[in-house]
């Protein structure tokens, strides 16, 4: 409701090509994981699933990008 959650989601990019996405709130463990008594409430793999094509978009348009180097 407050938008602290989303405001939280943060990415990080290696020079090896790799992308770490991850939430700096103390409480995204307990919402995407679940605990012994709150059910999985997944934000991150949702998020993915949805953007999956424009990810691949991406992904694809960064290794056209190296091969022509």
């Amino acid at each position: 409701r407050s938008g602290e959650l989303r405001d939280s989601i943060t990415y990080t990019v290696t020079g090896d090509h790799t992308v770490t996405i991850g939430s700096t709130s103390e409480h995204a463990p307990a919402l995407e994981y679940g605990t012994d008594t709150i059910p999985p409430r997944s934000f991150l793999n949702g998020a993915a699933y949805r953007k999956a094509d424009e990810i691949r978009d991406i992904f694809g348009r960064a290794v056209v990008s190296q091969i022509g180097r």
